[in-house]
């Protein structure tokens, strides 16, 4: 592969590498926002329905006198109790979320079928304490989702970062050794160009490989040659011209020599 193919390849390289590296961060994030919506899409509801009913219980505890008024409050709890079983039936689910829900709503159950001075005495305190227990469980949840969130988003960046550092290692070993083939070749035409700087038209250049810089020394190569035929042609006309002129001289001498004879 000659040396531009070898870094447009590095170049390519680098861009496949950096779509990969794309693709590993819309993905994250996209769990990332899988896992940040279900707070509003499961914590949330269940805890306004956990708010609604500890509010009925509150409204029918202290109306427990109000006959007339109870029955409102019942079917406002009843709403919000099924609004919150909706929520928990989910799989996924865990088994201690569904345990203290049903005592919840036992807790419910027994408190709604109360009435008069004595309603809610033994129930109302039961009721409050498993609405503090869910409570518990929901604020634990919370800060569950928000630690995985947050495990998920660091996964992601050491993953892009550590991607990212092999990216730039093996970049910077591909371009040494890519400089370093290019200054062989360029080093390896030195020699024979001060040779021929020096008169000397007898060099070869090393045309072995596939670069560039081969078709550079063929051409080199192909050039010396020439000079060489072309020196030897000028070298022969002027041995052919010398002996003429030595020919033409002895000619002459020769001419001369009968004149004086004859005179």
């Amino acid at each position: 592969m000659t040396i531009i193919g070898r870094m447009r390849a590095l170049l390519i390289a680098q861009i496949l590498a950096l779509v990969v590296i794309s693709v590993i961060v819309l993905g994250g994030l996209r769990f990332t926002g899988t896992l940040a919506s279900y707070y509003p899409d499961e914590l949330l509801p269940g805890a306004v329905a956990v708010k609604n009913l500890n509010i009925a219980g509150q409204q029918y505890y202290l109306d427990r006198f109000d006959p007339r008024a109870l029955e409102p409050i019942r079917e406002r709890g009843d709403e919000a109790l099924a609004a919150l079983e909706a929520v928990i039936g989910t799989d996924g689910t865990s088994s201690r979320v569904r345990d203290a829900v049903a005592e919840m709503a036992d807790a419910w159950a027994a408190l709604r079928i109360e009435e008069g001075p004595t309603a809610g005495r033994d129930t109302f305190p039961v009721f409050q304490e498993s609405m503090a227990e869910v409570d518990d469980i929901l604020e634990e949840l919370v800060a569950d989702s928000s630690r995985e969130i947050e495990q998920v988003i660091s996964l992601i960046m050491q993953g892009v970062t550590l991607l990212a550092t092999l990216i730039i290692i093996a970049s910077l070993v591909l371009t040494f050794f890519i400089g370093r083939s290019a200054k062989r070749a360029i080093e390896g035409l030195f020699g024979p160009i001060r040779s021929l700087a020096d008169r000397q038209l007898n060099v070869e250049f090393d045309q072995s490989g596939k670069h560039e810089f081969s078709v550079l020394a063929r051409d080199l190569n192909s050039m010396s040659q020439s000079l060489v035929t072309a020196f030897s042609t000028i070298r022969e006309r002027v041995l052919g011209l010398a002996e003429t002129a030595d020919e033409f001289s002895n000619s002459s001498e020769r001419a001369s020599t009968n004149m004086q004879t004859q005179l």
